[in-house]
């Protein structure tokens, strides 16, 4: 399951023009990119709730559902008529299509390389467990308490604490006891805890589709500095500096760093550009420099 019906208010005014999930990262909508992701982990039923422009999401992924080329995946998605949660929208998507298995769940907005298919094994190589979490180190929250391969508090602060990177299996039975209507799903994993449920949990790194700890990539595009961040990650783990259409590059100044731009795009004279995400129809002006900057047709944004 995707979760997609946030308002996406770090990012406005974009957020009111297209819906976070939607944002282009690498020139793909971040959404269909986790799609592809999950159908290539062998995840060919796909959940999405929206709300917030869930309309424009649900068009441009009807047009290109089909566009995974390991196989078809069945996309369903359900409008929330009111913002349910975290724990709402779950319980929303299971209790109304009865799903008869655990659920790998992965917030829209995040841009990671984690091996979903591993982490979907070790949930089912230990059925004891209410939840499998996916966590790693990353300020600035680091809140979740463990005790060796168990979570023990969502309320830590200490050392040794980890940060949730919204990326998680539920099983089944956990999911049946979650109510209907808005809720936080940490909140009801925080109960299942206290009535002596197991939350397990797995260091994000470790879960890699690149081996190493230096390889490990995830980024929350809900912000500016985030949006931007993930484009950097993955033009690194690319080995490129620069993405858009053929011949663009050689119209701009790239003072440095990276830059990634959308077709049909306005260049005039005398355009610098660093650590920059120019999206499709946008307009540069003649003289213009932009640094760490999301360039629309709706606006900028500065990271």
């Amino acid at each position: 399951m995707i979760l997609a019906a946030g308002l996406g208010t770090r990012l406005r005014p974009l957020t009111g023009y297209l819906p976070k999930p939607l944002f282009p990262v690498l020139n793909e909508p971040l959404i269909q990119r986790i799609a592809c992701t999950l159908c290539s982990s062998g995840f060919f039923n796909i959940y999405i709730n929206l709300y917030h422009l869930g309309h424009m999401v649900e068009q441009r992924l009807c047009r290109n559902c089909h566009a995974c080329a390991n196989a078809r995946p069945m996309v369903r998605m359900l409008h929330e008529d009111r913002l349910l949660g975290t724990g709402g929208g779950i319980a929303n998507i299971f209790h109304k299509i009865a799903i008869p298995q655990p659920m790998l769940v992965i917030n829209g907005d995040v841009v990671t390389n984690l091996d979903l298919e591993a982490l979907w094994q070790y949930h089912l190589a230990h059925p004891d467990s209410a939840a499998t979490l996916v966590l790693h180190k990353r300020d600035p929250w680091n809140k979740v308490g463990v005790s060796g391969e168990f979570v023990t508090s969502f309320e830590d602060k200490g050392p040794g604490s980890l940060a949730f990177t919204g990326i998680s299996v539920f099983s089944e039975q956990f999911l049946s006891s979650l109510s209907v209507g808005p809720g936080s799903r940490i909140d009801a994993l925080s109960r299942a805890m206290g009535a002596g449920a197991k939350v397990r949990w797995v260091h994000g790194p470790d879960f890699s589709t690149l081996k190493g700890a230096k390889t490990w990539i995830w980024e929350d595009i809900g912000s500016p500095p985030g949006y931007l961040m993930a484009h950097e990650r993955l033009m690194e783990s690319m080995g490129s500096s620069f993405v858009g259409p053929p011949g663009v590059e050689t119209m701009i100044e790239c003072r440095g760093g990276w830059v990634c731009m959308g077709r049909d795009i306005e260049v005039e004279e005398n355009v610098s550009l660093e650590r920059c995400v120019v999206w499709p129809r946008s307009v540069l002006k003649a003289g213009s420099s932009f640094k760490d900057t999301v360039i629309t047709p709706y606006g900028m944004l500065c990271g």
